[in-house]
């Protein structure tokens, strides 16, 4: 996900795709996959969540939607998450 600045509390809402093989810059198609909420003022990542493993939670660098009640919707190289934020 391109990550995607949050007027309501200044929080950037992004997909973090962390290597399966830890130590290396290597990704593959079982990396794992989470939502992540960062402070842009210190570059600290608050919250994470699991979302899944595999290709199909793939984000292809799409930017997300912030919707009403804290909702993320993401498209994926299958389909669209729904993430409820915090």
């Amino acid at each position: 996900m391109a990550p995607r600045l949050s007027s309501a509390d200044g929080l950037i809402r992004t997909v973090l795709r962390n290597p399966l093989i830890p130590g290396t810059g290597a990704t593959s198609i079982l990396d794992p996959y989470y939502y992540a909420e960062v402070d842009p003022e210190t570059g600290n990542v608050v919250r994470t969540e699991y979302v899944g493993a595999g290709f199909v939670f793939d984000t292809l660098q799409m930017a997300g939607s912030i919707a009403a009640g804290r909702v993320v919707l993401q498209g994926t190289t299958t389909g669209v998450l729904r993430i409820t934020a915090g």
